[in-house]
C-alpha cells in the first residue's frame, strides 16, 4: 500500500480525527496506481457526466416537489404512545366499502320494511269480498276473495319444483269457470312427489257442480332464473307439468283467455290439498337481520382501519 494511503488509514483511525475524513481528488490523481494514460482517456467522459447531471438537476427543478416527494397522510395523530398514520390508497379503499356496506344495510332494511307491510296485508283476515264481476288483475293482491262456478277438473296443471317443509312436490292449478262464463285457475294446494319422474300424483277432482269457493288473489310463482322455466308440455295428455309458466303459456295450453292472476283456495275449503300460504320471499325479520349484518361489516372494518393504522412510536 502507497505510504500516503496508509498514512490516511492512520489518521481516521485516530481518535483526534474524525471517521468520516476523505481523500483529496488530486491525492488520489497522483498516487492511483491506474497509468496516466487511463486516467487521460476517462478525462472527457467526466464533462459528459458534468452535462446530465446538469441536465437532470434542471428537469427535477422543473417538475416541482409534489411530483418527486411521497403523498402527504390523510391524518397524523399520535396519542398513548402510537401515532395515526394511514396511507390514501387504504383510505379511500376503506371509506368506499364502508359507504357501500352503509347503502347495503339501508337497501335491506327497506326491504323488510316493504315485505313487513305486504305480510301485513296478506295475514289480514277480512271478509270474502265478491269479485265474480270483477277483473282479477284489478284486484289489490291478496284480497280474500269469494267466486261462484264450478271447476273443470279434466284440464289441470301440476307447478313443478315446489316444495313443503323441505319435502319436494307439485302445486295443482285447476280451472274455474265463473257463472259469467270466464275462467281462473285456483291453486288447491301441495301434493308430494311420488319418488318417480314418469308417475304422476292422481289429482282428480269429481266433478260437483256450481259451487262457492274462497281464496286469497296472487300471481303465479316466478323463477329466480330463466333456466328454472318450463313450459306446459304438449300434447292431448292431461294433467301436465310444467315449472314456473307464463299466464300467456297456460292459456294457449288451455285455449281459453286467462287473467294474470290466480286464486289461492282456503285451507279450510274442500277439495284441496295441503294449504299453507304466505307471500313470497323471504320474510322481513330476514331482511332485517341482513341490514344489521351489513351494518356490522361497516363497522368491523372501521375497527379495523383504525386497530392497524395506530402504530407505537419508537
Amino acid at each position: 500500500m502507497r505510504p500516503f494511503f496508509q498514512a490516511s488509514i492512520n489518521r481516521m483511525k485516530s481518535s483526534t480525527e474524525s471517521p468520516t475524513r476523505t481523500v483529496s481528488a488530486r491525492a488520489i490523481f497522483f498516487e492511483s496506481p491506474l497509468p496516466r494514460d487511463r486516467w487521460n482517456s476517462a478525462l472527457p467522459r467526466l464533462i459528459t457526466i458534468a452535462n446530465n447531471v446538469t441536465m437532470m438537476r434542471t428537469l427535477i427543478t422543473s417538475m416541482g416537489t409534489h411530483s418527486i416527494l411521497p403523498a402527504p397522510m390523510p391524518a397524523r395523530f399520535s396519542a398513548f404512545g402510537r401515532v395515526f398514520a394511514p396511507s390514501w390508497p387504504i383510505t379511500l379503499v376503506t371509506l368506499a366499502l364502508v359507504v357501500l356496506f352503509v347503502r347495503l344495510g339501508i337497501w335491506q332494511w327497506h326491504r323488510g320494511e316493504e315485505k313487513q307491510v305486504a305480510w301485513s296485508e296478506f295475514e289480514r283476515n277480512g271478509a270474502a269480498q265478491d269479485v265474480a264481476t270483477r277483473d282479477l288483475d284489478t284486484v289489490t293482491r291478496f284480497t280474500h276473495a269469494r267466486l261462484h262456478g264450478e271447476f273443470a277438473p279434466a284440464h289441470q296443471f301440476l307447478l313443478d319444483n315446489r316444495s313443503h317443509d323441505g319435502l319436494p312436490g307439485y302445486e295443482v292449478l285447476t280451472p274455474f269457470v265463473l257463472d259469467s262464463g270466464s275462467t281462473v285457475l285456483v291453486n288447491r294446494g301441495w301434493v308430494p312427489f311420488t319418488g318417480y319422474r314418469d308417475r304422476l300424483p292422481d289429482i282428480s277432482l269429481q266433478a260437483s257442480g256450481a259451487m262457492t269457493i274462497t281464496g286469497r288473489i296472487d300471481e303465479l310463482p316466478a323463477a329466480g332464473l330463466a333456466a328454472g322455466r318450463a313450459a306446459p308440455e304438449a300434447g292431448a295428455t292431461w294433467p301436465k307439468l310444467t315449472s314456473f309458466p307464463t299466464p300467456e303459456e297456460l292459456a294457449s295450453t288451455l285455449g281459453k283467455p286467462l287473467p294474470r292472476r290466480i286464486v289461492l283456495l282456503d285451507a279450510n275449503a274442500p277439495g284441496g290439498y295441503v294449504r299453507v300460504w304466505s307471500p313470497p320471499g323471504l320474510p322481513p325479520s330476514r331482511h332485517f337481520s341482513y341490514a344489521i349484518q351489513w351494518w356490522g361489516f361497516a363497522i368491523a372494518l372501521l375497527v379495523l382501519y383504525f386497530g392497524l393504522n395506530f402504530r407505537k412510536v419508537s
